[in-house]
């Protein structure tokens, strides 16, 4: 027969005649207790992260009474809703200020040789946009810290073969590897005569330079970005003109070097050797 009596009395009343009971009375009245809990949170710190936080805890009692937070999950608005900041310090922030600087000018120059390779910029556009980006590239490799730049690529996931080939291997426009820049007026006997002269004055200024042991690469490669410019404006150049390619390959050999590198005794031995076999061909040329 059910009793009318308050549950709590009658768990009371039982727990004398029945030795269960005791224990199934404190499981209630623990259920309970965490029900009121959960239901009215105690004013903590942690009850109230967990309130700000989303909706993202749960709070319970223990035997003790103190409240404890336990945290399910966390939303949006919690722990990942606002930026998520890389640095802790200002040192850390500029190192990754430098990469994304160096990730940008990578971006920029790959969309540059695709607009120049589908003719969407004028060759002497190109030319000057790409020798500021490869300048800024420059600087920007020197400032990032990082193994190569081949790695950093792979790193980001940086999938630009044609930047890569731009700024990595060749580290001139195009325009001056393989020639194309019309800017200038290169019509008519008296232009080619000056373009003429002033190819001759790079070849020996070069091959002065290496001959006064200047054979670091950042004295060495302009003056070849030079040279190989000067060889462009000419006209009627034979493809048969071995010059140039070799003038190249070495632009690309110096590119992939530190400006603080020097040639060895070796290498300075055949790019004079080189340099002195474009030059006689160049005249061969020039005498008809």
């Amino acid at each position: 027969m059910i009793s009318d009596a308050p549950i709590g009395d009658r768990d009371a009343a039982s727990a004398t005649s029945h030795p269960i009971k005791p224990f199934a009375s404190a499981s209630a009245a623990a259920v309970a207790a965490a029900s009121t809990t959960s239901s009215n949170p105690p004013a903590s710190p942690y009850a109230g992260s967990a309130a700000g936080g989303g909706g993202g805890g749960a709070s319970t009692a223990s035997a003790s009474g103190t409240p404890v937070t336990k945290y399910i999950g966390a939303t949006s608005a919690g722990l990942f809703g606002g930026d998520i900041k890389l640095y802790t310090s200002a040192q850390e922030r500029e190192s990754y200020e430098n990469l994304a600087d160096l990730y940008s000018i990578i971006v920029a120059v790959e969309q540059l040789e695709r607009a120049y390779i589908r003719d969407a910029v004028p060759a002497a556009e190109y030319t000057t946009a790409c020798q500021k980006l490869i300048a800024q590239y420059k600087t920007a490799l020197n400032l990032a810290d990082i193994a190569s730049p081949e790695a950093f690529m792979a790193q980001w996931d940086l999938h630009c073969p044609a930047a890569r080939k731009r700024l990595i291997e060749v580290g001139v426009p195009a325009t001056f590897e393989h020639g194309g820049n019309n800017s200038q007026d290169r019509t008519g006997n008296k232009a080619q005569a000056k373009y003429s002269a002033e190819t001759v004055q790079c070849f020996i200024t070069l091959m002065d330079s290496l001959k006064l042991n200047m054979v670091a690469v950042d004295e060495i490669h302009p003056q070849l970005s030079d040279l190989i410019q000067s060889l462009n404006r000419i006209d009627g150049l034979p493809a048969t003109y071995e010059g140039k390619s070799r003038i190249r390959d070495w632009l690309v050999l110096l590119n992939k070097k530190k400006a603080s590198d020097q040639l060895d005794d070796g290498q300075v031995r055949q790019l004079l050797f080189d340099l002195e076999s474009a030059h006689t061909e160049f005249h061969r040329f020039l005498d008809g």
